[in-house]
């Protein structure tokens, strides 16, 4: 009976043995199995977003807000500077050019800058290669064959020299800077027509302030005119009755010419004196009036393009060919 009971508790020991290796067994599992790599589960939970995501949502690239596209005033006034252009009417053109300068006042907060970009009539594109009106500046256009977005052949640009009148400072009209000539990888080069006007116009044809110049540039960077013809013309004029607009009493012509980017002093106009900054017409005084038209200093080599494509204005802190054209009267003494 003793034996008996012995081998029973025995075999109770032995399956407690093996129940107790078999808890142990789970419990070290449950401790020092390897856990799963976190970029399965990141991988997983991306995969799976990926499924429950709407196709339309799309990628971020994708849902990028587009680029902002001009008005259609903009667009309207790109459109009426091509025809000017086109028809080789500096004064439209330079009326478009004005009205692009005020739309820019009108609407700053929403305006679209163009620049460095062409217009075909259909679409703006960067590094545009065909002929198209193109911007390097605000208000500085160029229209004419391009290369890459930059000008290469015969073409025709117009910049604002001032938003000013000379007479009427009240923004009516703008004096423009206009060349007609052949660029050479965005480099004016050969012969070359260049006029400074008004737009529009608060004079008759014949009875204006304009400067004329036909010149030749050297085909450098520097862009110099290495000879030139210059015809400037001053107009006399009084204040009207009303004080509302001036009455153009005289124009007085004035010719002269550059040679390698400077004044010739010899080659004034037969009935002009030269007092060392201003040439006079006093042979032409009519009611007192004389003509009077600053020259930069003889010497400088200030004649050369003003705009240089893609570059900053060259006479920084200067007039215009160093003030060449001041244009304005004194009364005779």
């Amino acid at each position: 009976m003793k034996e008996k009971r012995s081998a029973v508790l025995g075999l109770l020991q032995a399956v407690m043995a093996v129940l107790a290796a078999g808890v142990l067994g789970l419990t070290l599992y449950g401790v020092l199995r390897p856990e799963a790599p976190a970029a399965e589960f990141e991988t997983d939970r991306s995969a799976e977003e990926e499924k429950t995501t709407p196709a339309d949502q799309g990628t971020p690239d994708e849902t990028e807000a587009p680029a902002l596209e001009p008005s259609p005033e903009q667009y309207a006034i790109l459109d009426g500077l091509i025809a000017a252009f086109q028809a080789g009417d500096d004064q439209a053109v330079g009326a478009q050019l004005k009205a692009w300068n005020d739309l820019h006042g009108q609407e700053e907060e929403n305006w679209v800058d163009v620049t460095g970009m062409a217009y075909d009539g259909q679409n703006l594109a960067a590094d545009y290669t065909g002929t198209a009106l193109a911007s390097d500046g605000l208000t500085r256009f160029y229209y004419g064959p391009l290369t890459g977005g930059v000008p290469d052949g015969a073409g025709a640009r117009i910049v604002i020299y001032s938003p000013y009148g000379t007479y009427n400072h009240d923004e009516t009209v703008i004096t423009y800077f206009w060349v007609e000539g052949l660029w050479d990888d965005g480099i004016l080069t050969g012969d070359a027509e260049i006029r400074m006007d008004q737009a529009p116009r608060s004079s008759p044809d014949v009875m204006r302030e304009h400067m004329e110049i036909s010149c030749t540039f050297d085909g450098t960077a520097a862009e110099i005119m290495s000879a030139g013809q210059v015809m400037q013309y001053v107009a006399i004029a009084e204040w009207s009755d009303d004080h509302e607009m001036p009455v153009i009493q005289r124009v007085y012509p004035f010719a002269y010419h550059i040679s390698n980017g400077k004044l010739l002093a010899e080659e004034w106009s037969d009935e002009a004196t030269y007092d060392g900054s201003h040439l006079h017409d006093s042979a032409q005084a009519v009611d007192g009036w004389i003509g009077q038209v600053g020259v930069p200093a003889l010497g400088s080599e200030c004649f050369q393009n003003p705009y240089p494509w893609g570059g900053s204005y060259r006479f920084a802190y200067r007039n215009l060919f160093d003030g060449l054209p001041t244009l304005y009267g004194e009364r005779s003494a």
